[in-house]
């Protein structure tokens, strides 16, 4: 039998899936994503319903990345973002904030780092800019009217420290 190609692949695509918030996903679909984007809580309620380390976050991106052959991101809140996968293994951290509102952070995270990769930013470019992005979106109320124009991220880029790697 021909082994399966996923859609997204066959067409040239990435496919990148956020699950928020956190679900049982089956295995063989997380084997056709090239980037998972999860919080904490969701990285480790995904790797231990597959039975995989739950001891950190880390390590729970880590057993999904490798287990998956897939870039795993941890969104860590004001800790910033790991990523960790066959060519990625560093931290984001967090723009300095204070919160108002952080009900729309992960879906901005999300949607500027799917954006930046879209426009061909490597990864860990992409990842600064949706670290940032997520925090500006901290500082207003509400989810769609607290997201950041992409003048606001530029902008604010400058600020967020650098990327460092994790081991």
């Amino acid at each position: 039998r021909m082994a399966r190609q996923p859609r997204a692949r066959a067409r040239g695509c990435r496919a990148i899936l956020n699950v928020a918030p956190a679900a049982a996903v089956p295995e063989a679909a997380l084997r056709d994503l090239d980037l998972l984007v999860v919080n904490e809580h969701e990285a480790l309620a995904i790797a231990g319903g597959l039975g995989f380390d739950t001891s950190s976050p880390k390590a729970a991106a880590k057993a999904l990345s490798g287990r998956l052959a897939l870039t795993c991101v941890v969104t860590l809140g004001g800790e910033g973002a790991i990523a960790v996968g066959p060519d990625a293994d560093f931290a984001v951290p967090a723009l300095p904030i204070q919160p108002v509102d952080t009900t729309g952070a992960g879906d901005t995270f999300t949607g500027v780092l799917a954006a930046g990769l879209d426009a061909g930013l490597p990864l860990d470019q992409a990842l600064r800019r949706a670290s940032t992005g997520a925090a500006l979106a901290c500082l207003a109320l509400g989810a769609q009217e607290s997201m950041p124009t992409a003048a606001a991220i530029d902008a604010a880029l400058p600020r967020l420290g650098p990327i460092t790697a994790i081991g």
